[in-house]
């Protein structure tokens, strides 16, 4: 009787329910800890799996300290620079937001950037250097060249400067130079015009190397013995004319 009074009162199957959770609370999995998903409970005990990273907290540390390093960085920098009367701030680079102007800007710089000169001399057939491909003839005849250029300068400043002391004649020069026969009056303006003549043709000379498009070692052999031999023609026509 007794027993069948406490079945009554306190039944069998009383089973004590866990609290609803008000809250949303994370469920990660300990042996994966690298997963992409998050697994959440809710109240009504269900479980829902979103497509949505995890979050790397030790990444967004190590971020926050190094843009933390490089302002104290840029701070030293900016104390460390004197700003006076003789130092200028540095003017501020203006750069586009725009992606299809920074693409523009990108091509530009593609067509004016360096191009590499021995590339360039194989697509126009020139050499890498003219002195690289000269003979031991070409070689004299820059040596020429060199030496002529020396003689003229100093010859011409050395007369320069002492021409205004100098109390020569050069009246009895003339005399001299006018008792002299026409042979050998234009031998000797001959002599006087090789250089002069061979000295600008060459100055000419290499203006058309740095100019032309087909430069091989024919072309340069074939316009230094041009030169030359133009050089003594122009020297004895000056040397008939005058």
């Amino acid at each position: 009787m007794f027993l069948s009074l406490q079945n009554k009162i306190f039944p069998k199957a009383i089973k004590i329910t866990p609290s609803p959770v008000n809250s949303l609370s994370c469920i990660l999995n300990n042996n994966n800890v690298h997963s992409k998903f998050i697994v959440l409970n809710t109240s009504l005990n269900s479980r829902v799996i979103l497509n949505q990273p995890l979050r790397n907290y030790v990444t967004e540390n190590e971020n926050k300290k190094n843009d933390n390093n490089n302002k104290e960085k840029l701070s030293q920098q900016q104390k460390n620079t004197k700003i006076g009367f003789f130092h200028k701030k540095p003017k501020e680079v203006f750069r586009f937001t725009d992606p299809r102007v920074e693409q523009m800007r990108i091509d530009l710089e593609k067509r004016t950037v360096w191009r590499d000169p021995y590339e360039k001399a194989k697509k126009l057939g020139r050499p890498i250097s003219p002195k690289s491909t000269m003979s031991s003839k070409q070689h004299i005849y820059s040596l020429i060249h060199r030496t002529i250029g020396v003689i003229l300068c100093t010859g011409f400043t050395v007369i320069a400067l002492t021409y205004p002391f100098m109390n020569y004649q050069w009246s009895s020069v003339v005399q001299y130079l006018s008792t002299l026969s026409p042979r050998t009056a234009l031998i000797g303006k001959i002599i006087i015009g090789t250089p002069l003549s061979y000295y600008t043709l060459t100055l000419f000379k290499k203006l058309i190397w740095e100019s032309t498009k087909g430069f091989n070692k024919n072309f340069i052999r074939k316009t230094d013995r041009l030169t030359f031999y133009a050089s003594l023609i122009l020297a004895a026509a000056l040397a008939g004319f005058l």
